[in-house]
Parts: C-alpha cells; sequence; structure tokens
C-alpha cells in the first residue's frame, strides 16, 4: 500500500473519525484580510501550522509518536510540482512545548511562500500515530530531515529541490507499508478557481474527534491560537482533543530574496560600486551585473512581478547612491548628464538581453 492508498482508505473509510473545516478569526482585520482572493502571479501563499495541541490521554512518546505529514500541490513555474513536509521527532523533540504534560507545537512553516500561478492548490495535512519503536523513530527521523529541504528556513528557491520529494514519498510509504502507523485525522482539499470558490487565505481546523456543526461555530482563532466558547469574552484556549490548527497565508512580497542566486549579482554591483577609484570600465561592470540581475529575477518561478519590479527599483537606487557617493569622495560632481546618461545606457543594455 503506498501513501496515496492510505489516504484514499482513510477518506472512504465509515469509521473515521476526524473533523476538519475552516475556522473564523476573531479579528475584523483579519476576517478583512481573508477576504481577498489569491489572484494570479499577484499572491504568494504560505501553509503554516499555527498550533498543534496534543493530549496526554494518548501516551505520546511513551506508547505513540505523532506524526504530522503534509503535501502542497500546485503549479510552480511550467510544472506541477508536490512539496512534502513532515513534522515528526525531530522537530517535536526542539520545538514542542510541555504543558503539564500536554504538549503543544506553535508556528511551523510547511510550504512556502511560493507564487500562486492561478492554477488549482491541493493541500493534505495527515495527523497520524505510530508506535513507538527505534526501527519507527529512526526511519521517520532519516525522513524527516530529507523533507525538511522544503521547509522556508532551509530553501527558498524551490527548484533546488524538487527532486528531493521522490525520496521523501517513497520513504513514506514504506512507513505506511510497517502498518505500524495509524491516521487521527486528514484535511484534503482542493482550491480550484475553475469550480468557482477561488482560492482565499484561511485557518483550519483538524481534530481527532467527530462534532456537529452547531458546535463548530463554537470555535474561532485569536492570534493564531485556537479558542473554544459560546461567547468570546469568556472563550477559553481549546484543549480537549488532539489537533491541528493550520492556516494558509497570503501576502504580495517576500522577505527571503537574499537567498536567492540573483541576489549575488547585486551584491557584486553594490561592491564595485563602493569601490574607489570608479572608472569607465568599472562602470561597464556594474551594468553587467544589474542587467544580469535583471534577467535573473524576471526568469525566477520563485518572485512574482511586480514584486521583482520594487527589488530591482531597489536595488538601482542603492547602486546608484553608492555610485554618486564614490564620485563625491573622490573630488568629482556627478553631473545630470552623465547620471542619466549612465542610467539611460543601464536600462538600454538590459532591454537588448
Amino acid at each position: 500500500m503506498n501513501f496515496r492508498d492510505f489516504i484514499s482508505g482513510l477518506i472512504s473509510s465509515p469509521a473515521a473519525i476526524p473533523s476538519a473545516f475552516q475556522v473564523k478569526p476573531e479579528s475584523p482585520e483579519k476576517q478583512k484580510q481573508f477576504s481577498i482572493p489569491f489572484k494570479e502571479y499577484e499572491h504568494y501563499f504560505l501553509v503554516e501550522i499555527n498550533e498543534m495541541f496534543l493530549s496526554e490521554k494518548v501516551r505520546w512518546f511513551r506508547e505513540y509518536i505523532p506524526i504530522v505529514y503534509t503535501t502542497t500541490a500546485f503549479q510552480y513555474g511550467k510544472d506541477k510540482v508536490e512539496t512534502p513536509f513532515i513534522v515528526g521527532p525531530s522537530l517535536l523533540d526542539t520545538q514542542i512545548k510541555d504543558l503539564a504534560k500536554d504538549m503543544v507545537l506553535y508556528d511551523t512553516a510547511v510550504a512556502g511562500w511560493h507564487p500562486y500561478a492561478g492554477d488549482k492548490v491541493t493541500v493534505t495535512i495527515l495527523l497520524c500515530k505510530a508506535v513507538a519503536d527505534d526501527y519507527i523513530k529512526r526511519m521517520f527521523k532519516a525522513v524527516e530531515k530529507i523533507a525538511g529541504v522544503f521547509g522556508p528556513a532551509m530553501v527558498s528557491t524551490l527548484g533546488s529541490a524538487i527532486s528531493m520529494s521522490r525520496t521523501i514519498v517513497e520513504g513514506v510509504n514504506e512507513l505506511v507499508d510497517s502498518n505500524n502507523i495509524n491516521g487521527l485525522a486528514l484535511f484534503r482539499k482542493e482550491f480550484d478557481p475553475k469550480r468557482g470558490e477561488g482560492f482565499y487565505p484561511g485557518y483550519y481546523l483538524l481534530l481527532d474527534e467527530m462534532i456537529d456543526e452547531a458546535e463548530k461555530k463554537n470555535f474561532f482563532v485569536r492570534q493564531d491560537r485556537l479558542f473554544y466558547g459560546e461567547d468570546p469574552g469568556t472563550a477559553e484556549p481549546y484543549r480537549q482533543g488532539n489537533y491541528v490548527l493550520f492556516s494558509i497565508q497570503q501576502d504580495n512580497k517576500r522577505t527571503d530574496y537574499k537567498s536567492f542566486p540573483f541576489y549575488e549579482f547585486y551584491e557584486r554591483a553594490l561592491e564595485m560600486a563602493n569601490k574607489k577609484p570608479l572608472t569607465d570600465e568599472k562602470v561597464l561592470e556594474i551594468q553587467d551585473q544589474l542587467a544580469a540581475l535583471s534577467v535573473a529575477m524576471f526568469k525566477s518561478p520563485d518572485l512574482i512581478e511586480a514584486h521583482a519590479n520594487v527589488l530591482m527599483d531597489e536595488f538601482y537606487s542603492k547602486v546608484k547612491a553608492a555610485k554618486e557617493r564614490i564620485y563625491k569622495l573622490s573630488g568629482g560632481v556627478l553631473s545630470t548628464a552623465e547620471e542619466n546618461g549612465y542610467w539611460h545606457e543601464m536600462s538600454k543594455k538590459i532591454r537588448t538581453l
């Protein structure tokens, strides 16, 4: 049995289990943010586990290991990709918070930031328990370590990690075949703009017990944490069962671009612009670096065009300021004609590439 069969079995099982549903934020500002649909190549998306609660009743880490397995499938450049991520023993050992023997994990990104390409996005979140024997622990730690390359803290340019996804899926398939892993709760949803529902940011709750529709209205999110109560004024953090609270976040910019390969072109251009003497030959080298930077940025499947434009303007401005400063420190005066000529020639060079 492979992982897809495992998922299909959980979906079709008459005994299952879980409740998985969208939860509204308490904040009116957050509600407004979540009412804005993702627009093709105008937004980035991020999938994040905001809170995971594990009840002591399950005897975690003594009899069972908690595992959260996630996959996010989406269009990436010209390819359709599926990025897996595992929250398992390694991550839980370092990040989980012990609250009177119950355990809570906070704020762990499992996919993104990635440009939204306007096509279908499928998100799968599976909460499992695995028998706590040494073999299972070692296997999960090994697969979890490989899956870490898809985490935002490890890689920003997704292309360099895609080849690893098959290894991760094969590792999970082997663990599923061992019959020592049980699914507790499953969320799987296709956000398909062609169906008319669109793709929106939001909070979602994966709960390992079945609750009715009326009770779902008592759940809400306050500052990325799950609360329960008929009256928000007296509501308390929910601690009645195992759950995963996760969100799909939206933004029109990302802050991790300094780890992108193209950033080296900017750093070299800025370094050259900050050194004396600033000869004509060096100015031409700066132009070449900025031209290469521009081409690399606009070819990158990890950037949306509007954000690339903003970044390029910022890079131009900083290199220009450095160039002017060096001219002044050298006792020269950069005339308006020289300044305009420099940027005109650079822009013309970029346009001809």
